[in-house]
């Protein structure tokens, strides 16, 4: 997993704007960061002078979206949770959780396992509801996470269902490029998706699509757990047949088409 508080920011090509560039850039290394970070180190991994970028950070802090912490002559920037504010407002909007947040409280129980409910930006899996299950045993997921969608059963089984000049624009044309689409086509054929121990070693999930009322593929459910709880003689036709079939009625309740 990528280190942010020691890599460098590569900042996007300039706008048009670049006062609101320089904004969202500086806002972007905020969030993305693992840690806070001194003016100097937010100016030089944004690519912003040093005296642009204090005003800016003096900005965001009178509008609450970072605050500065100072421990005696050292002084390091953070964002607030107003930055997660913004976002939870567009999720409440998106439709997709709340419509998921009782069917996959209901599938978490059912599999014992964590249930989530997400979508695909980009080349990027979002988090927007999760359930977290029975079990004392909990993992690193979360409202708002991000992941690659090739680490994800989720990203897989939402990406199955794009047109392939996006799908090969996810998968690239390195190594392994064939392989991936060819996965892409396997998922859409069969209507769910796994992936087994690529993000994290004996971890596994299981994923199906959701479509809306135009029948497109707008989000995706999945569980998530150790892979024997997943994968395991005995649980993945179990578990498989519980996931498709929650996907299948929070599609039903998005408006989609039957059959």
């Amino acid at each position: 997993m990528d280190d942010t508080r020691h890599a460098a920011a590569t900042p996007p090509p300039r706008s048009k704007a670049p006062a609101a560039d320089r904004t969202l850039t500086i806002l972007e290394l905020l969030t993305e960061s693992e840690g806070p970070l001194s003016l100097t180190e937010i100016a030089s991994r944004a690519d912003v002078p040093l005296a642009s970028c204090s005003a800016i950070m003096r900005t965001l802090e009178a509008r609450g979206y970072a605050v500065e912490r100072v421990n005696g002559r050292t002084h390091h920037w953070q964002p607030t949770l107003a930055i997660y504010r913004l976002g939870a407002r567009l999720i409440t909007r998106l439709g997709l959780p709340e419509i998921a947040q009782p069917h996959l409280e209901r599938l978490a129980e059912e599999v014992g396992l964590p249930a989530h409910a997400g979508v695909l930006e980009r080349d990027q899996v979002i988090y927007l509801a999760k359930a977290a299950g029975p079990s004392f045993v909990q993992f690193h997921t979360f409202v708002g996470r991000t992941v690659p969608f090739g680490a994800t059963a989720l990203g897989k089984a939402i990406a199955a269902h794009l047109p392939e000049d996006r799908q090969r624009a996810l998968v690239g044309d390195g190594r392994g490029a064939a392989k991936a689409l060819a996965g892409l086509r396997e998922s859409a054929a069969v209507g769910y998706a796994v992936e087994d121990e690529e993000e994290y070693e004996g971890i596994a999930c299981m994923a199906a699509p959701v479509f809306d009322a135009t029948g497109r593929c707008c989000g995706g459910l999945s569980v998530t757990g150790f892979r024997a709880d997943v994968l395991g003689d005995g649980r993945r036709d179990a578990v498989l047949a519980a996931v498709r079939a929650t996907a299948a009625r929070v599609s039903e309740e998005m408006g989609a088409p039957r059959g």
